[in-house]
């Protein structure tokens, strides 16, 4: 049923907390406080994310030209601001996700980043832009070709940080939701390169609308042996592991890498 028009005012004075009730109930990160002002929000601790904090341990982040790959609500577009990025330009394709990147820029003026809204495979395909860094950061595992994705990032920056899942085949029986969510495997190859695609399905979460997965209904997961080898053959000869915890995280093994060419 459509919503009246007059419902779509918002009579009480503006605030910081209005524009976060926009989206009220879908937020997966938990907000920064405005000023004095606590926002209630997600639980996710996004804006506040150790991984961003190993990225700029290995690689300082400031003065640098970042290319950020699926932001979902910019808390890490949020956090390599404050580390002093010269400009961050952030890609997201959900519709919603990307509105809420806006929000975020408003709210915590972050003034030398750029969101754009679209597919990142087409983004990369068309961009001529090249950038000294490509964040992706919960997005590869999203992706319906993993070594496709690996090799776009190599044509557009030189270094890569990475947090994905990654698949470990012989645990998928055991694991409490895995189990469920690989449906099927499928052989490829990649510049000679042998190695196993893993269909995941996101089932029940693509009724939610805050879902913040791929583009599609189900996506293909790779191992971590697979990663490594297609980020070699994209020229990327050096990989600093950051951690790998192959059974830490609920929703499976999961690693942070740097990966530099020369």
């Amino acid at each position: 049923m459509q919503v009246p028009i007059l419902d779509q005012y918002r009579l009480e004075a503006p605030s910081p907390q209005a524009l976060v009730d926009l989206f009220k109930g879908e937020w997966s990160s938990a907000l920064p406080p405005v000023g004095h002002t606590t926002l209630l929000s997600g639980q996710a601790g996004l804006f506040d994310d150790a991984r961003i904090r190993l990225l700029n341990e290995k690689y300082p982040l400031y003065g640098r030209h970042v290319l950020e790959l699926g932001p979902l609500e910019a808390g890490h577009t949020y956090m390599m601001h404050q580390l002093g990025a010269r400009h961050i330009t952030a890609v997201e394709a959900n519709a919603r996700a990307y509105l809420k990147c806006l929000l975020v820029k408003e709210l915590y003026q972050l003034n030398r980043t750029s969101f754009l809204h679209g597919e990142v495979m087409a983004y990369l395909a068309e961009t001529e832009q090249r950038f000294e860094l490509c964040v992706a950061s919960g997005i590869l595992y999203h992706m319906s070709d993993p070594a496709g994705f690996l090799e776009r990032c190599a044509a557009v920056a030189d270094r890569l940080f990475i947090w994905t899942h990654y698949a470990i085949p012989e645990t998928f029986a055991q694991h409490p939701v895995l189990k469920d969510k690989i449906t099927g495997s499928e052989p490829a190859n990649f510049k000679g390169y042998d190695y196993t695609l893993y269909h995941y399905a996101y089932q029940d979460a693509l009724g939610w609308e805050g879902f913040c997965g791929g583009t599609a209904p189900t996506c293909r997961w790779i191992t971590r042996e697979a990663i490594t080898a297609i980020l070699e053959r994209c020229g990327y000869n050096t990989v600093h592991v950051l951690f790998d915890e192959p059974e830490q995280h609920p929703n499976g093994p999961h690693l942070c890498l740097l990966a530099e060419k020369g």
